[in-house]
């Protein structure tokens, strides 16, 4: 591509944009509801970017002139309130048929590798195949995860808890062999939580990488206006660059590409 070529896709990209703001800043006068839960690196509460993913869906929207308001809630919530109408949307969320039903799901906004945490004094290295190989294994996983319906068909030992801090301190004290989290998630956890004693950790290889997704209600009056909005604002900030420098910002402190 010439250099003009490449000055010429970002200017189209940011015209089209400009041209539907009008519809989008009129539809969403008010700030847009989103409910998501604290999960470090991604969804910060007290970071000024309040996380990677959340600053992708911030300027994302924003370039449609649509502002959003966060609230931090357990993430089971967060799925039943978009369920029922009482969140406009959520993120990052994997696809379900399930979820389908009441939600609609925007492109892509980063991959999440989903990997099973342990210890190291306790086992010395956890290797599998299949999901139905770690049945002798007891496991703490979060409620409103995807993994709950695969989990289930393996047949596994799971303890599901709402609260994130209570599945990481059963890893740490030994009342759990393993832990289901986002690879980057957890890491960032264990060093934040237990510095002294990160050695001691160790994670498997991913038994799932997918999509994460914006999901809005579909009870929510233009929901899937600010879904073309959404998806309009990603296309954005991946032409002019801006998604890879948001990006490269969260990869220089260590954080796997998204």
């Amino acid at each position: 591509m010439t250099a003009t070529g490449k000055l010429f896709r970002p200017l189209c990209l940011a015209l089209l944009l400009i041209a539907t703001i009008p519809f989008a800043a009129h539809a969403f006068e008010q700030p847009v509801t989103i409910a998501v839960s604290y999960w470090p690196p991604y969804l910060e509460k007290d970071d000024p970017t309040q996380g990677m993913a959340s600053e992708l869906v911030v300027k994302a929207l924003g370039a449609s002139g649509i502002k959003v308001r966060f609230v931090f809630v357990p993430w089971a919530r967060a799925l039943d309130g978009v369920r029922h109408g009482t969140f406009a949307a959520s993120f990052p969320w994997l696809i379900t048929s399930e979820r389908q039903n009441f939600a609609w799901f925007s492109q892509p906004i980063m991959l999440m590798r989903y990997v099973f945490f342990y210890r190291r004094d306790k086992h010395k290295r956890i290797t599998f195949q299949t999901l139905e190989e770690l049945r002798r294994y007891s496991i703490v996983g979060m409620l409103g995860y995807y993994y709950e319906r695969p989990f289930l068909e393996a047949g596994l030992n799971v303890d599901y808890k709402l609260n994130g801090d209570i599945a990481f301190r059963m890893l740490e004290a030994g009342r759990a062999d393993l832990l289901a989290e986002d690879e980057a998630v957890g890491w960032y956890l264990l060093k934040k939580d237990y510095p002294q004693a990160i050695d001691i950790f160790a994670s498997t290889r991913p038994f799932m990488v997918m999509p994460g997704h914006l999901i809005v209600s579909k009870k929510l009056p233009d929901g899937q206006k600010l879904v073309e909005a959404f998806d309009r604002g990603m296309q954005m900030l991946q032409g002019t660059g801006e998604y890879e420098r948001i990006v490269g910002r969260y990869r220089a402190k260590g954080v796997p590409e998204p």
